[in-house]
């Protein structure tokens, strides 16, 4: 291989096509290649026969000085992009490996509080900008909820004792009372109660389960929010019926009918209120 057949921008390219550049870095040698029909030319020519430049750049001891000092330039003249909100983190994550870190999680009965903040993952212009406004615990909720099977809540204990002091811990939390009387709602079986931590804010859920064992989740989220009546609305499939009153939000969520969990989100409200 001669001097000429190694382009300067060569090095970024073979990063970028091996994926072992960082995002910005990606995005930015993205934007200069479009804009560079010479660049994307030589990207299709090292995709096409990668192995032969990727050996050339590997015999090489490290990168002549004169050509790092190029790329620097190169890339310092390139616009960078806007900085974006970034979303729930666990969207640029694989479907599968969610799956599975939860659903393990949830056969052992771990809280896992607000993971959707806490996994690192891309960040993207395409997606709808959720964080900061109040439907994001909503959202965070009904993607949570996906996850539930008839068989995640199967085979919990009916115990009144635990059922007690899981909702003693959710009033501590929350600030409201909360006891089996004014959580039961009609045709569900209370299943069990964990707090979680959204964004810094205690946010409780009351699992239940109806007749066929379909989960159904009573959620409550201790923040500033106006009062509103209720409202109805579909996230991934889950129906949602939610509301706020005094400071705090409510939903009520699952696979069942809309018009069937607004029943039963109506009577719950009521004696929450009471």
């Amino acid at each position: 291989m001669t001097d000429d057949d190694i382009h300067p921008f060569d090095a970024t390219l073979v990063a970028l096509l091996d994926g072992m550049l960082p995002p910005d870095e990606a995005e930015r040698a993205r934007r200069r290649i479009a804009a560079d029909p010479v660049l994307a030319a030589r990207l299709d020519q090292l995709a096409a026969g990668g192995g032969r430049a990727r050996d050339a750049f590997s015999a090489l001891p490290q990168p002549p000085p004169e050509l790092g000092a190029w790329l620097a330039r190169q890339i310092a003249d390139v616009p960078k992009v806007q900085p974006i909100r970034r979303r729930p983190a666990w969207f640029g994550l694989p479907a599968l490996r969610i799956a599975a870190a939860l659903a393990a999680m949830l056969a052992a009965g771990i809280s896992i509080g607000y993971f959707a903040g806490r996994i690192a993952g891309p960040e993207s212009v395409e997606e709808e900008e959720l964080a900061g406004t109040p439907e994001e615990w909503r959202e965070a909720v009904a993607r949570y909820l996906t996850l539930y099977t008839a068989d995640t809540l199967a085979g919990l204990p009916d115990d009144t004792a635990l059922r007690d002091r899981q909702l003693a811990v959710l009033t501590s939390h929350l600030g409201i009372p909360l006891s089996a009387s004014n959580v039961a709602v009609p045709d569900l079986t209370f299943k069990r109660a964990q707090i979680f931590d959204y964004e810094g804010k205690p946010l409780g859920q009351i699992a239940y389960a109806d007749a066929r064992g379909e989960p159904v989740a009573l959620c409550i989220l201790k923040q500033k929010l106006p009062d509103e009546g209720l409202t109805t609305e579909e996230r991934h499939g889950i129906n949602i019926v939610y509301w706020s009153k005094a400071g705090r939000g409510y939903l009520l969520a699952g696979r069942l009918p809309r018009e069937q969990l607004e029943t039963m989100a109506v009577d719950v409200a009521r004696r929450l209120a009471g």
